[in-house]
């Protein structure tokens, strides 16, 4: 359970709504208000997984600077991933308030809304 920065109620995370076009961010069942999940620890989530991922290509016998750069880019993101995972399921997460979408801009509004007559 994690309590909504907006309303202060405790809420199953499940029960968040998620809604496109929030970027990113969820709606509270109790009060519409809307949140965004609190990432820890990603600077040093960022640092292990990439040691790792460069531990993991230095056991398999990478010898090439390329291939090692590569392999280790590509096994970083999964590496991220798992350990992201294990700290999410050790502590409950934390809500933030998210700003509320911001309306296109007028370029944007006026490029699309305009029909040809």
């Amino acid at each position: 359970m994690v309590n909504c920065p907006h309303c202060n109620r405790s809420i199953d995370p499940a029960n968040l709504r998620i809604d496109i076009g929030l970027k990113g961010g969820a709606k509270c069942p109790e009060c519409n208000g809307v949140v965004r999940p609190v990432l820890r620890y990603k600077l040093p989530i960022a640092i292990v997984s990439a040691l790792l991922a460069g531990l993991v290509m230095v056991l398999v016998g990478v010898r090439n600077l390329i291939l090692f750069a590569l392999g280790t880019g590509l096994l970083w993101i999964p590496i991220s991933m798992v350990l992201n995972g294990l700290i999410g399921w050790g502590k409950p997460h934390k809500l933030k308030a998210a700003p509320p979408p911001s309306k296109p801009s007028e370029p944007f509004t006026r490029l699309f809304n305009n029909r040809r007559q």
